[in-house]
């Protein structure tokens, strides 16, 4: 049968003979039949099927079991590694209390730290990233210590750039720097019993440490009975005269409370000063004020101010607890307006 294309009136054999007289080389072969389609191997189709596979590649080995160091982050919470609950937070004392059976303690300006037993963390639940893995190895695995890393007094800044900002990796003199810092427990958190029994158990582990050459990496929190609120106000006195923040007070026979408890509170002798209102600071809804010495710094102040600010150069009272070696106020806090006075009058200079 033959298939006409147009006028030509050519089949399709005689078009396809006419393509091949035009090409050079050899005839082109007759199309295969369908039954040349099939498979050749054999007659029977099951030949198909004998010839051998080649074997699989054998599994790869199993991983070798982990090992469980202070430094070594983990994915897969265990039993100890429970999630942080947050940490005991100190209310205000207020004189309306009767401090008797209190323990009193000096507080420290240093930088609050928990350890959850495999991780040193923040007391906003952070691993601290920058301690070195040497610092980490002297914890105890398993056992959760509330405490501080303290640098000693008027040395906040420096411990806060130590223990925070500065990485070790850029800090040359990083040895040095935590040679200076130490750990103070104020508590064993999952430890059995009231506070006495748990700061029992906390100075067993320093006896245990202190075997192993850690003695002076950790130290736990001198803690005194209050025998009265006379005896509260001459221990403040004392610590605030050396140039201490204030007391913290734990309630005798108290459970470890996750979050602010009116079992611990702390107790500051507050002082007034002076200072030049510059602006308001828009990032952190403050003010930002300078000192007779030229230092400025953020101070914390109500709503109300932040929106309605004095004027620019404006005499202003401000609320500390002392002051830092670099002459900011710590924790300055805006209180009121002065303005029987200008800054003339508190610097001492004549008006120009």
């Amino acid at each position: 049968m033959s298939l006409f294309l147009g006028r030509t009136g050519l089949s399709r054999r005689s078009s396809l003979c006419c393509v091949s007289h035009r090409l050079p080389g050899p005839p082109p072969s007759p199309s295969p039949s369908p039954s040349l389609y099939l498979p050749s191997l054999s007659s029977s189709p099951r030949s198909l099927h004998t010839t051998p596979l080649s074997p699989l590649p054998p599994p790869p080995p199993p991983p070798p079991p982990r090992t469980l160091t202070p430094s070594t982050p983990t994915t897969k919470r265990t039993e100890a590694e429970k999630p942080f609950k947050g940490l005991l937070k100190a209310s205000v004392w207020t004189y309306k209390k009767d401090p008797t059976g209190w323990w009193m303690s000096e507080k420290l300006d240093g930088v609050r730290a928990f350890w959850d037993g495999y991780h040193l963390r923040s007391k906003n639940g952070n691993v601290m990233v920058n301690v070195p893995a040497v610092v980490l190895e002297r914890f105890p695995i398993g056992v959760a210590l509330d405490g501080e890393l303290w640098g000693g007094a008027d040395r906040f800044q420096e411990t806060c750039t130590t223990v925070i900002r500065r990485q070790i990796a850029n800090d040359p003199n990083w040895e040095e720097n935590w040679a200076k810092i130490s750990y103070w427990i104020f508590d064993v958190p999952e430890a059995d019993g009231p506070l006495e029994s748990r700061l029992a158990v906390a100075q067993s582990l320093l006896e245990e440490n202190s075997d192993k050459g850690r003695g002076r990496f950790f130290n736990l929190v001198k803690m005194e009975k209050c025998r009265g609120e006379e005896h509260l106000k001459q221990r403040l006195n004392v610590v605030t005269s050396k140039g201490g923040e204030g007391l913290m007070m734990r309630q005798g026979g108290c459970d470890y409370v996750y979050g602010r408890s009116n079992t611990l509170a702390k107790v500051k002798i507050n002082s007034e000063v002076e200072m030049k209102f510059v602006r308001p600071n828009d990032e952190g809804k403050s003010l930002i004020a300078e000192t007779v010495n030229g230092v400025q710094c953020v101070l914390k102040c109500s709503p109300y101010d932040f929106f309605n600010p004095p004027n620019v150069g404006a005499v202003i009272s401000v609320r500390h607890t002392g002051f830092h070696p670099s002459g900011k106020p710590r924790f300055p806090f805006m209180v009121r307006v002065r303005k029987d006075v200008t800054w003339s009058d508190i610097v001492g200079e004549e008006p120009q």
